[in-house]
């Protein structure tokens, strides 16, 4: 939302700016040298130690507007997702409309005594896209507002949707539906800012207890720097992207807004594969807001169409999911069988093989997919290589999924397969981020940007026939036969060199790769722990077993 801005004639000094935003000093001046857009002073003034540069007030809450607060360094008073912009605002006492979620998490807390927290995320939910999908006007005139609610998620094909009701529900939703589809018409917002109204709610539902690991949502960073990751898309032709596992289609969702931002003339469809039919309503919801054709199926409706190929395909799929799991794809492996024990190579190979002439995937996949000592992944990992299948590999630091999980992550950059043999591009960003609570680390704007970069450098130089140089420490180009001598192990970690290092106490990196190692440990260790329990379980009882 575009905050009010203070008169253009109030003018303050970077002393000033430190203490409105609740800052160090040096922070106001590292914000000054490292942007280049930072607000330019307009005057200075006379203070005790000499001269004092001035700058506009509006200028500067309008830069700081993007610059979020870390979750730890909230203040009294403060929701997620305050800005220091918010703040100087707030300091200098000038109004601001509430963003999207302090606007829901008031309505939340008014509707919830009555019912779950998930009843209420669901009718949230369910509101927020009808006053977003329809003129405001309808829902007002409506004498049965959620009737009306659930009139239109029926006409934009929501079926399946996670909002049937006990009878005590259904009375608290039609007493409550009116209120809520009010008050957010009362906000005004326009399709943007309910679209990002949509995606918290939905983080907010799968965050409620109860839900099952495979139901989490990717991090915004993270599915930006997938969406980034894709080719540059220019002119007026189609474009269809897949996801064989979509969860609530965040990943789709924010491709089509970044490809859209770059050619917005290009005919976009997508099409995603949801773990159930709860997910599948979210995903069908979240692209119909996009207003770009989609088609979403439940998992067990089966692949696409034999011959069916796409310009790109996305996917954060279930990691180290058992192959059983996956019966359904199994024609579908060009590259051999993975071990019964995980399918992480089930949702690899399917990327690779739905992918048309010149198309590219981008997928999520946990850090042993590259480095496992399996005969069967290390066969197939081979194979994809000496395919040309395999683009590159970035290594992502820990602790993105926050509480979800702590599994280290890599994104795998896949490619149509041409049987010519390339070198794979390796990144290591597993010392990039910042820590946002004890829990969670994000991925910032020049993260992304430097992934980004490096990685359409090397395309570049792929098209053009140039030697590509890497950057010690962060990426660099390895031949297929030197994989071969590495036993094909594609951890980025193993063949990028070291950079400077920055002490004796380690670098960044190091750090961030013991940590990548502890993490997958420790996740390994968990699931160790829950696959005996079923064997026990299977075997009588898990009591009789009990010292």
């Amino acid at each position: 939302m575009t905050p009010v801005r203070p008169p253009a004639e109030v003018l303050v000094t970077r002393s000033d700016i430190a203490r409105l935003a609740g800052v160090n000093r040096p922070a106001v001046t590292n914000w000054a040298r490292r942007h280049e857009d930072f607000p330019q002073p307009v005057d200075s003034v006379r203070t005790g130690t000499g001269a004092a540069d001035t700058f506009r007030a509006s200028e500067v809450a309008e830069w700081l507007a993007t610059r979020r607060i870390p979750v730890s360094g909230l203040q009294a008073g403060e929701p997620e997702g305050t800005t220091y912009g918010d703040r100087v605002l707030a300091s200098l006492g000038v109004g601001r409309r509430a963003t999207p979620q302090t606007v829901l998490t008031h309505i939340l807390d008014r509707v919830r005594g009555e019912a779950t927290t998930e009843r209420a995320l669901d009718l949230l939910i369910a509101v927020t896209y009808a006053v977003a999908a329809r003129p405001s006007a309808e829902l007002s005139r409506s004498a049965d507002v959620w009737w009306t609610v659930t009139r239109i998620l029926a006409e934009d094909g929501i079926e399946g949707a996670p909002f049937g009701a006990t009878p005590d529900e259904e009375r608290w939703q039609d007493r409550s539906a009116g209120s809520v589809a009010h008050a957010l018409a009362a906000e005004g917002w326009d399709r943007d800012t309910a679209i990002e109204a949509f995606d918290w709610l939905v983080e907010q539902r799968i965050g409620t207890e109860g839900r099952r690991g495979n139901e989490l949502v990717t991090p915004r960073a993270v599915r930006r720097l997938m969406a980034e990751l894709l080719p540059e898309t220019h002119g007026s032709g189609d474009l269809s992207i897949l996801d064989p596992f979509c969860r609530t289609g965040e990943i789709l969702d924010t491709c089509v807004a970044v490809l859209r931002s770059g050619a917005p003339e290009a005919a976009l469809s997508v099409h995603g594969v949801s773990g159930g039919a709860g997910d599948a309503a979210l995903a069908r919801m979240r692209l119909n807001l996009r207003d770009v054709p989609r088609t979403v199926e439940a998992a067990g409706s089966g692949w696409p169409e034999s011959g069916e190929r796409y310009a790109a395909v996305v996917s954060n799929p279930p990691f180290n999911q058992r192959t059983e799991d996956l019966y359904r794809y199994t024609e579908h492996l060009p590259y051999g069988m993975p071990p019964r024990h995980s399918g992480n190579f089930v949702w690899l190979q399917l990327a690779a093989s739905a992918l048309a002439p010149g198309g590219r995937a981008v997928v999520l996949m946990p850090n042993i997919a590259a480095q496992s000592a399996n005969p069967a992944e290390r066969a197939i990992r081979a194979a994809m290589v000496e395919s040309g299948a395999v683009e590159a590999l970035v290594a992502l630091p820990p602790q993105l999924f926050g509480k979800a999980t702590s599994i280290p992550v890599t994104l795998w950059l896949l490619r149509n397969p041409t049987d010519v043999h390339r070198d794979v591009l390796f990144v290591d960003g597993a010392s990039l981020g910042t820590m946002t609570d004890r829990v969670r680390r994000v991925l910032s704007k020049d993260d992304v940007d430097s992934i980004v970069d490096v990685c359409r450098r090397w395309r570049s130089a792929q098209d053009d026939g140039r030697t590509f140089s890497g950057q010690d420490g962060f990426s660099a180009a390895v031949s297929p036969s030197n994989l071969a001598a590495r036993d094909w192990l594609l951890s980025p970690v193993l063949h990028v060199a070291p950079g400077p290092q920055e002490g004796a106490g380690g670098s960044a990196a190091q750090i961030g790769r013991l940590i990548d190692d502890l993490a997958e440990r420790d996740e390994q260790a968990r699931k160790a722990d829950v696959r005996a329990r079923e064997i026990l379980s299977e075997l009588g009882g898990e009591g009789r077993w009990r010292a």
